[in-house]
């Protein structure tokens, strides 16, 4: 087989705080409508899987529970699912509300990306807001990628399909 028919695919766990837009994004993605969502938090309690082609690639999304700190045994059972699935993953794909910025969530979800061991990739993406949001937001997450984890920042509004094609690529 010749590398031009090599097929590929791969698991890309979303993963970031509740309410920064994963599931927007795993729809966008999909171009159908896969997860619920909603202004309220925690809407997604379980893993959601979407199948998405694109060229030679197949990317299986996983929507994950936004990670937090939980209280009660449902939140722990959302934030284990959101986890899990981070591991399990090939590309963990940070979603971060550029609005909001670094905060103590979003940090926390950074070191857990952090620990998650040697081989594992991490993306960022940087969603909503103006520039004037999403540029400092940039620098601050570049510190993934000096650390070999191929960081990246896309603003909202930038297409579903050049996302796709960022993340079927090699190395995604």
């Amino acid at each position: 087989m010749s590398e031009a028919e090599t097929r590929r695919c791969g698991l890309v766990a979303v993963v970031g705080a509740p309410n920064a837009g994963k599931s927007t994004l795993v729809n966008a993605l999909a171009g159908t409508k896969v997860s619920i969502v909603s202004p309220k938090p925690q809407t997604t309690r379980f893993r959601i899987r979407a199948v998405v082609m694109e060229g030679a690639a197949q990317l299986i999304l996983v929507d994950t529970p936004g990670i937090f700190r939980p209280r009660r045994r449902l939140d722990r059972a959302m934030v284990a699912a959101a986890w899990g699935g981070a591991q399990d993953a090939d590309l963990a794909l940070l979603i971060v509300d550029a609005r909001a910025g670094l905060t103590e969530e979003v940090a926390g979800v950074l070191a857990g990306l952090k620990r998650g061991g040697p081989g594992r990739s991490a993306a960022a993406a940087a969603l909503v807001g103006g520039a004037e949001r999403r540029d400092p937001l940039r620098r601050d997450l570049h510190g993934l990628r000096a650390e070999g984890s191929g960081a990246r920042s896309h603003p909202a509004g930038s297409g579903a399909t050049r996302a796709r094609r960022a993340l079927a690529l090699p190395g995604g």
